[in-house]
């Protein structure tokens, strides 16, 4: 430990290495599935290294410091993105229950009086569904009465292939 405290050379990147892999190997088997492993963590290690041009720590740690700016700008834009999907396919999902049983809900609105009430009672849970999701929609529709599925749906794609392709900027 002396020696240790004593050696005051900065780390380079290939000490850096082999210390992932020593406690990779302490903290595992040590057998040849694990031997293969090591070697696959030590290939990927060394093509991010020669890929983004670091020689030394000091850019590795820039490196890493920057990544980590990269991931937080990444979270920010997801964020809204998240939440206007959640809202669009909340829209999406009372649309389909609309348009699923609206014609029962109109057969329920044209029996007479007698029979509507029977009719309720074996339909209560499409009826129930569906005039709950009218009840939302006409909350989200402010007096508009197009239901602008079409547009919804678009954005929502949009919006999923936008998602998709900020999760994939560091795969």
């Amino acid at each position: 430990m002396k020696e240790e405290a004593a050696n005051t050379e900065p780390l380079t990147l290939a000490d850096v290495i082999q210390g992932i892999l020593a406690r990779r190997e302490q903290s595992g088997k040590s057998d040849r599935y694990q031997a293969i492993g090591d070697l696959k963590v030590a290939e990927k290690m060394l093509n991010f290294l020669t890929t983004n041009s670091i020689k030394d720590m000091a850019a590795l740690e820039e490196k890493v410091q920057s990544m980590y700016g990269k991931q937080f700008d990444i979270r920010d834009k997801l964020k809204p993105i998240e939440r206007r999907l959640k809202v669009l396919d909340e829209h999406i999902k009372n649309v389909d229950t609309y348009m699923q049983y609206r014609g029962i809900y109109r057969t329920y609105k044209q029996q007479k009086p007698k029979t509507q009430e029977v009719f309720a009672d074996t339909h209560r849970m499409e009826i129930t569904l569906y005039e709950a999701a009218e009840r939302y929609l006409k909350g989200v529709m402010n007096g508009k009465t197009d239901l602008p599925v079409k547009a919804w749906k678009a954005e929502r794609d949009k919006l999923a292939a936008d998602k998709k392709r900020l999760n994939g900027v560091f795969r």
